[in-house]
């Protein structure tokens, strides 16, 4: 009826064959992708370098965090400085 009416039809594979070229395709595809990922982070580098860039980006935010992080520090040991008194 769709081609009487002038409307391609595909007719897709049945059965294990298609089942397993879109397995192999998507394995490939992520293969390709993960190859692709590692080496833009490898460009971009890791580690320290990210830390020190992250920085130098934000640098408040990181002051804020060393702050919040004294304040926890000093009013968790404060109570065991005056225990000897």
């Amino acid at each position: 009826m769709l081609e009487k009416n002038g409307h391609e039809v595909h007719v897709a594979e049945s059965g294990e064959t298609g089942i397993e070229k879109a397995k192999l395709l998507i394995e490939k595809y992520q293969y390709e992708r993960l190859t692709k990922v590692r080496y833009e982070q490898s460009k971009k580098g890791g580690g320290l370098g990210v830390f020190i860039r992250e920085l130098f980006n934000n640098p408040m935010q990181y002051v804020i965090y060393i702050a919040i992080a004294a304040a926890v520090l000093y009013f968790s040991i404060k109570p065991f400085l005056n225990f000897g008194q």
